[in-house]
């Protein structure tokens, strides 16, 4: 498996994404409002949107129609074109979870370094 380092973990904020190019892969590398990392791809599944350009923000959940919160665990990048979301922890799109997904990595953390697995 291939690892690449991104950044340091103290050059982002939370709640801040930025875009790697690792050769010719797109790499997202967000910071949710916790502090944890997340990489997927940087290309939205619908048409290819950048998602840099996009928003960073909670998933909205309800139980009933009409009844909307934002989820207190789930983070989603919304597409700055159509705003189909992907959620960062699984790739999917809520609206079409089979259809719709865009590549996730591993992050992991080391020595203050951010490092995704390709």
């Amino acid at each position: 498996m291939k690892r690449e380092t991104l950044c340091k973990q103290t050059d982002m904020q939370p709640g801040e994404m930025r875009q790697f190019q690792l050769g010719r892969r797109g790499i997202l590398l967000v910071r949710d409002e916790s502090g944890d990392f997340y990489a997927v791809g940087s290309e939205c599944a619908h048409q290819s949107a950048a998602l840099v350009n996009g928003k960073l923000e909670r998933m909205w959940v309800g139980d009933t129609v009409g009844e909307s919160r934002p989820d207190d665990e789930r983070t989603v990048v919304v597409c700055p074109w159509h705003n189909y979301e992907f959620d960062v922890a699984t790739g999917r799109s809520p609206c079409d979870p089979e259809r719709l997904r865009i590549q996730t990595y591993r992050v992991e953390i080391e020595g203050g370094d951010v490092v995704v697995n390709l």
